[in-house]
């Protein structure tokens, strides 16, 4: 789904490199939605979550990079950044180790654990967040960060692997492995609305440039080519 990818297939298996096609993702333009002011009510009063709020969606797996972002949360919340922590994923083996990680941070009064939530409610913490944030150390796309895009929300997330190759100029970019630096983004971004207008501008441009429709299209020219049918 990427030149990244692309570059470990070809190192991982000794391939020519016109042997390996990209067909890049994307996302659907179901996270271009109206502003559901009583959604939104709903989901605070049942999380409590108050304005402002970080956000990720994911599962939490190791190569997630969360506890780093826990570790950053924690850094401004020692300075005083008054901010919450959202995340939204499913409470499985990881999330829980998670969860009791978090538990032994300062910041954790200021985090919210939502476990899995039906589209439309993620849709809307998405749409109404600060800023949306992927502190990942590995993909091989990454739709979170182009759903934020989308949904109008802007994205900081990490420097490294696929992640530039797909948000462009469109995000704030972190070294992923330095807790510092990642807390230092979170306060730049919260504390500076034009860049986070910049941001919006761009990654709702940036989201526009990927298609489903063109991914299905170039991967039946791969299958035609393969079967000789071109």
């Amino acid at each position: 789904p990427t030149n990244y990818s692309k570059g470990d297939i070809v190192k991982k298996y000794g391939l020519p490199k016109e042997k390996v096609t990209v067909t890049y993702e994307a996302v659907n333009d179901d996270f271009i939605i109206p502003k559901n002011t009583q959604l939104l009510k709903k989901l605070k009063d049942q999380f409590c979550i108050t304005d402002p709020y970080f956000l990720y969606v994911g599962n939490a797996a190791p190569h997630k990079n969360l506890k780093r972002l826990i570790d950053a949360f924690s850094l401004l919340y020692d300075v005083g950044v008054v901010a919450q922590m959202v995340f939204v994923g499913e409470h499985d083996k990881f999330y829980k180790e998670l969860i009791g990680y978090a538990k032994d941070t300062r910041g954790y009064n200021k985090m919210v654990f939502t476990d899995v939530l039906d589209d439309p409610s993620y849709q809307t913490l998405l749409a109404n967040a600060t800023c949306f944030v992927f502190p990942s150390l590995a993909e091989g796309f990454g739709i979170p960060p182009l759903e934020a895009m989308a949904s109008g929300t802007p994205v900081l997330t990490s420097n490294t692997s696929c992640l530039p190759e797909v948000c462009g100029d469109a995000a704030l970019y972190f070294n992923p492995k330095d807790t510092s630096d990642i807390a230092a983004k979170m306060k730049e971004i919260l504390r500076n609305k034009k860049l986070r207008d910049i941001l919006i501008d761009k990654g709702f441009a940036r989201f526009k440039q990927f298609s489903w429709k063109k991914m299905a299209e170039e991967t039946l020219e791969v299958y035609e080519s393969v079967l000789g049918l071109e």
